[in-house]
């Protein structure tokens, strides 16, 4: 749903295969009401158990708090299964959080999808 302020306020969620990795394309806003919707998303990516995770955040123009923090548990849960969660292309605004919550001292982040995926690459040795 969109009000005329150009403002998203759903969150929509794409699972794509390149080569090795499993890229999960996010759309819209990780707030209260849609950060379930990204921790299924990750749920499903995470079973998939490719050896990494690129979470592309192209599209996505706000993180809340709990959003921040399903992302850094599931890139826990990567870790301790020796896997890795990339998150890409952050907007300005979600870069400041990410930076103010410290996440990004938890998550890996690249600057674009091409640099994650590159990344991503490295680390399954395809």
């Amino acid at each position: 749903m969109s009000g005329n302020d150009g403002i998203v306020w759903y969150l929509r969620t794409h699972e794509e295969y390149v080569g090795s990795v499993v890229v999960l394309r996010l759309e819209g806003r990780v707030s209260s009401a849609t950060s379930d919707d990204l921790a299924q998303a990750l749920d499903r990516a995470r079973s998939d158990g490719r050896r990494a995770l690129v979470v592309d955040m192209t599209a996505v123009d706000y993180i809340n708090g709990r959003g921040l923090s399903i992302l850094a548990a599931a890139a826990a849960r990567f870790r301790a299964a020796g896997r890795e969660l990339i998150a890409c292309g952050l907007s300005p605004a979600v870069r400041t959080a990410f930076d103010l919550s410290d996440v990004a001292g938890r998550v890996t982040v690249e600057p674009s999808r091409d640099a994650a995926l590159r990344r991503a690459t490295d680390l399954s040795g395809s």
